[in-house]
């Protein structure tokens, strides 16, 4: 019986059909890799907002400026890229929603180089300092979003002045953060850091800041102008450049290409003093129509000065 059984065997191993299955067997389980990764859980990032990036852990929490981190790969795209078939059966390649677009949000949003102050700054969470304040903010961003009417040459912009502390440099960082969500080109600047580079750039240690410092720019946020506090003793160098300033803002203004927020701690009769120049004045005028008066209490002073401050 023995004998019979061995011989039943021999006859299925010498089965070309047979052999060929166990040798595909072999090599499958030869080839199988030794760790197989388990399935990567899918990332979706589209619900990131300016409101919710902190509490998200995406903005670096110790940094010398306002920094996102980087955001890994969804899972679902090749390199932030997808392969959409038309139902005519062609097919287009559009970015990820998931990753690839927030992503690019981002970087604009590091592009910026705001403060670190500027953490937890969104509009949502903006004190109004009066309603004037909110109509010209909600007219600039109607404009952004849905264009201007036929009527409607130039973009509508906003000059705010008033003293330190009331929340003029706040809105223009929540302001920024709506831009780059809202997928806006958008520039944030103070007069002094633009200044500043300007004169790094005489001896090679800068670019000029000003060579194409607006193109393909939707939205410039001014801070500050005039220097921090408003400045003091003005030089002629200052005076010149700020015309000069003021003449390539007007001008893309003007073209209606470009909104301006521009904030500033000296009050207007102050700042046809530091300009000195009745055409660089007359475009301020014309791009501003109204300033908006800040004259919230100062918000950084929130809670009660030390007695020591006040020695």
């Amino acid at each position: 019986m023995n004998n019979s059984k061995h011989d039943n065997m021999q006859r299925l191993g010498d089965s070309p059909a047979l052999n060929q299955m166990l040798n595909s067997l072999k090599r499958s389980i030869a080839e199988r890799p030794q760790n197989i990764a388990e399935p990567t859980q899918l990332l979706d990032f589209r619900h990131l907002t300016p409101a919710n990036l902190e509490a998200e852990g995406i903005i670096y929490e110790r940094a010398a400026h306002y920094r996102a981190k980087p955001l890994p790969p969804c899972g679902r795209c090749m390199g932030g890229w997808v392969r959409i078939t038309q139902p005519d059966g062609s097919s287009a390649v559009h970015l990820c929603e998931h990753c690839e677009r927030p992503r690019r949000r981002l970087k604009r949003l590091n592009d910026l180089h705001l403060p670190s102050d500027a953490q937890g700054a969104h509009l949502d969470m903006y004190e109004w300092d009066s309603s004037e304040q909110r109509f010209a903010i909600n007219q600039i961003q109607q404009w952004l979003t849905y264009g201007g009417t036929e009527a409607e040459h130039h973009a509508p912009s906003l000059l705010m002045w008033g003293p330190p502390g009331n929340g003029k440099t706040t809105l223009s960082y929540a302001f920024a953060k709506w831009c780059v969500f809202n997928d806006l080109s958008v520039r944030w600047v103070t007069h002094t850091q633009l200044f500043d580079q300007l004169k790094r750039s005489f001896n090679g240690k800068a670019d000029d800041p000003f060579e194409g410092w607006l193109t393909n720019v939707n939205v410039l946020l001014l801070d500050e102008f005039g220097g921090v506090g408003g400045g003091r003793n003005h030089t002629d160098w200052f005076r010149s450049q700020s015309v000069a300033m003021i003449q390539a803002i007007y001008e893309k203004w003007a073209a209606g290409e470009l909104a301006v927020i521009m904030g500033t701690n000296l009050r207007p009769s102050q700042i046809q003093q530091l300009l000195d120049n009745h055409a660089a004045w007359s475009r301020l005028v014309q791009m501003f129509d109204e300033p908006v008066q800040m004259v919230g209490s100062d918000r950084r002073q929130a809670k009660p000065l030390s007695k020591k401050w006040l020695m």
